[in-house]
């Protein structure tokens, strides 16, 4: 009798999806095959979120077997959300066949630096560099982190220096912890250090980018604190979209 799970393998057509409306990679086809000899049952292919607790971000199914290619616009299933920026979005491709057999294949689809046109600027949104904890500095961090933040931040040099003729403004962004409900002197106490945070991170990302060659005339900086969030308090599994660093490009 079959006890083995079907042969199954996924392919995608870019190393970068950059789904920034720029006419180059802006969809990602994933390539997907499966074979069984009991022939296939079911097959799911999920997006999950970057950050724990990896939620489901977008999902496709079917009985039989899975379509040889599908096309992605890098939007959510439900709402309609974006992917982030220079983000690591974990797919699962898991099909079983008609005995009930089942294999799995489980990879990354790295999001490339987005360059999102607002009217006469644009804006790059990333929440994936990574900090030191309560820190505005890179210091302590592991090599395997630092060298995330290194790419993140050439390919963002690059873009940078691709839109020469544009001024561009660092902004840092932090997430409140303190909830509604704590004293108003508490309230006001974190937002004051998350001002200052903010501040020294966006900072230290104007020099790291200067040491890459992006023109530190071209490059101002502040700190936002938690003053402009994306997701509300009460949507804890997503703050870590409230701690990034924004590029607003102006001529």
């Amino acid at each position: 009798p079959d006890t083995t799970g079907p042969e199954i393998q996924v392919r995608f057509s870019s190393e970068y999806f950059s789904p920034d409306n720029d006419g180059t990679d802006d969809e990602l086809t994933a390539y997907l095959s499966a074979a069984d000899e009991s022939g296939i049952g079911h097959w799911t292919f999920e997006i999950r979120e970057p950050v724990a607790p990896y939620l489901l971000f977008s999902k496709w199914e079917g009985d039989g077997e899975p379509p040889a290619e599908y096309t992605w616009d890098g939007y959510s299933a439900d709402d309609y959300e974006l992917v982030q920026s220079a983000s690591k979005y974990q797919y699962i491709f898991t099909v079983s066949d008609t005995l009930g057999n089942v294999s799995t294949e489980e990879g990354v689809i790295q999001v490339d630096v987005l360059v999102i046109k607002e009217g006469d600027q644009y804006r790059v949104q990333v929440p994936s560099i990574v900090f030191a904890p309560n820190s505005g500095g890179f210091q302590g961090l592991s090599e395997e982190i630092m060298a995330s933040n290194d790419w993140i931040l050439r390919r963002i040099a690059q873009g940078l220096n691709e839109f020469s003729a544009y001024q561009i403004k660092v902004e840092g962004h932090a997430n409140i912890t303190v909830g509604p409900t704590a004293s108003t002197a508490a309230r006001n106490r974190e937002i004051r250090e998350l001002l200052t945070l903010s501040d020294q991170r966006a900072r230290t990302v104007v020099e790291y980018l200067a040491g890459l060659g992006v023109d530190r005339s071209r490059m101002t900086y502040v700190g936002i604190g938690a003053s402009r969030p994306i997701v509300k308090f009460e949507d804890r599994d997503n703050w870590w979209k409230n701690r990034r660093v924004e590029f607003l490009l102006v001529r």
